[in-house]
């Protein structure tokens, strides 16, 4: 049973981590180009065997997630970890196929996401016999009602499953020529039909942005297999995975319309390829393409990363932190981009201007931020995240973040920041180890006052220090204090791990590089997983839990009690989450990525 439903969640798996030689004829030709998300096996048995050697693979098919897999089986839950109920066929059924096939996210009924798999060839014909039988019996045994109609050249068998307090749920089976589809959307099977009525024309093949991101994606990379090749239309794909609200909920707001209007509709597509088990060192790698048509305007200017020179972490940081990132950053464009991120979560246009126009003219002790600060940052900048505070009810996974950006001019740099911080007797100034610290009380904001009643959040910006080369920023005081002094630390920089990734991340450099990374995956998922362990995730939580939640379990509020419940605790997946390598690149189309996982020991 485990093998059963476990065997291929290659491609939905790699969709959460992420929180994804061109055939002449394949299921690209058969999608339409509206397709939210896609993922293509050019061999999908051939990618299940691999992936089943891989620690996540392995991790899915362990006995941790045979419960889980259970109340879904015994709730008759259609998720991407279970697709039979919404499919009629499971990820062993798929794992068998031998032509190229695809899995798609199409837009359904009522704005939902709707599941889809694809094949088409000859040789898995005795295949696609075997999954409509299997199916038939099946759905006989859930008692639907089985209902056939014949279309020009072809059949839709479409199975209607009532059950009591549950909402009536379709599969529907449709078969032309060579080609079947399985689909749990009357309106995404009807999408398919005139996709394949229309051929070439609007398929998935002939989108220029996928265009863009199968081709240079396959040059990124090289002559590694394409195990799974996959395409996304992000703000697509998260408007169809959000959890909805009633826009009259007081303080709703639909994050993502508002991301498209500020300039994130910029990013119309991303994809590339993934390579399973491609060496002794690597679980898989992943090169891909991030389609963002240039200039970035709005907010969109935040993102708006440039090439520049490589930062190595610096001694102190610690061996087991989460994560490190640097980039360079055109700090006036983020300035700017920050500003209309912060007018649209005041619901005030034009706040932001205001406020800086208001600190220039401040007649007791003003500044310029542009000129004053701004001016004296970058262009590197650095993020160090791990969860190794206390937890506590405010933090409960002990997560902190400590930022440093490349600075000049240090004493006026501390003055002028001074001027944008609280100034009440709360906020305290020292010096340690010769560089100005300044700090707010544990919990609170320092560049904002906090609001009265407002529980304490240790994830908010506590505290500054500014040393003659970094400005730091820092939700944890004691963990900034300790790096301004010489405490002798077990590096990361000497981490086997991070010096493998680092290594395989420097052969990917070039002069357009922008970004790199390193990130420790058992660290950085365990709020979001743990929330949808516990089935509050809610239109609120991040679109990274949301995204997590429809993978693990589907989209049927039924889910979020005892299959939810059923889920392994985050420590159990730990082991199997890890660590990546990343590197960024500025394009013409936009950022090229390269990733790698490593294998496990």
């Amino acid at each position: 049973m485990t093998y059963r439903i476990s065997a291929g969640p290659a491609c939905f798996s790699l969709i959460a981590l992420i929180g994804f030689s061109a055939l002449a004829a394949g299921p690209e030709d058969k999608l339409p180009a509206s397709a939210s998300l896609v993922l293509l096996l050019d061999n999908p048995s051939e990618a299940a065997a691999k992936w089943q050697k891989t620690a996540l693979g392995a991790m899915f098919a362990g006995k941790d997630f045979s419960p889980f897999y259970a109340e879904l089986q015994k709730g008759e839950i259609a998720a991407p970890l279970h697709p039979k109920a919404a499919l009629g066929l499971d990820w062993a059924d798929i794992a068998k196929f031998k032509e190229p096939a695809a899995l798609a996210i199409l837009e359904g009924e009522g704005k939902r996401p709707a599941l889809v798999f694809l094949a088409g060839g000859k040789e898995d014909a005795g295949e696609v016999k075997r999954v409509m039988a299997d199916a038939e019996k099946y759905y006989d045994g859930r008692k639907a009602k089985r209902v056939v109609k014949k279309v020009e050249g072809g059949e839709i068998v479409t199975y209607e499953i009532a059950a009591a307090g549950k909402e009536t749920g379709v599969c529907l089976h449709v078969t032309k020529g060579d080609l079947f589809a399985a689909s749990n959307s009357a309106a995404a099977a009807d999408k398919l039909l005139k996709q394949w009525e229309a051929g070439a024309k609007l398929a998935l093949s002939g989108d220029v942005d996928f265009q863009k991101v199968d081709t240079q994606s396959r040059k990124l990379a090289g002559d590694r297999a394409a195990d799974v090749r996959w395409f996304v239309r992000p703000l697509e794909l998260a408007e169809l995975l959000q959890k909805k609200a009633d826009p009259k909920v007081r303080g709703f707001k639909d994050w993502v319309t508002v991301a498209g209007k500020q300039g994130v509709n910029a990013v119309t597509g991303i994809g590339g390829v993934v390579t399973l088990q491609p060496d002794a060192s690597h679980d898989f790698e992943v090169a891909s393409l991030v389609v963002a048509k240039r200039p970035f305007a709005k907010g969109m200017r935040l993102f708006d990363m440039k090439p520049g020179k490589p930062i190595t972490p610096p001694a102190w940081v610690e061996a087991d932190v989460g994560s490190f990132f640097s980039w360079t950053w055109d700090f006036a464009a983020a300035l700017d981009g920050a500003g209309v991120w912060v007018d649209e979560k005041l619901s005030d246009d034009g706040f932001f201007a205001a406020y800086l126009a208001n600190l220039r003219l401040d007649p007791v002790s003003p500044v310029d931020v542009k000129k004053d600060i701004m001016g004296r940052l970058g262009p590197g900048i650095f993020e160090v995240g791990d969860s190794h505070r206390a937890k506590d009810p405010s933090n409960p996974t002990g997560s902190r973040r400590l930022i440093g950006i490349q600075s000049k001019e240090q004493v006026k740099l501390a003055k002028a920041l001074s001027k944008v911080s609280r100034l009440d007797p709360l906020v305290k100034d020292e010096t340690v180890g010769g560089s100005p610290l300044r700090t707010a009380p544990d919990g609170e904001p320092l560049f904002n006052e906090p609001e009265p009643g407002t529980p304490k959040d240790t994830k908010v910006i506590q505290a500054y220090a500014v040393t003659p080369t970094l400005a730091f920023l820092c939700t944890d005081v004691t963990w900034l204090r300790s790096k301004l002094t010489a405490k002798k630390v077990n590096s990361l920089v000497d981490d086997p791990a991070y010096k493998q990734l680092a290594l395989w991340t420097g052969k990917q450099e070039n002069e357009r590089t922008c970004l790199r990374g390193f990130l420790r995956s058992d660290q950085s998922g365990r709020l979001d997983y743990e929330a949808v362990r516990a089935g509050t995730v809610n239109a609120k939580s991040s679109l990274r839990a949301q995204a997590l939640r429809f993978v693990l379990l589907g989209d049927s509020p039924a889910a979020d009690k005892a299959p939810a419940a059923a889920l392994p605790k985050f420590d159990v997946l730990a082991p199997n989450l890890l660590p990546t390598g990343v590197s960024m690149a500025v394009s013409p189309d936009g950022f090229e990525l390269r990733a790698a996982v490593l294998r496990k020991e």
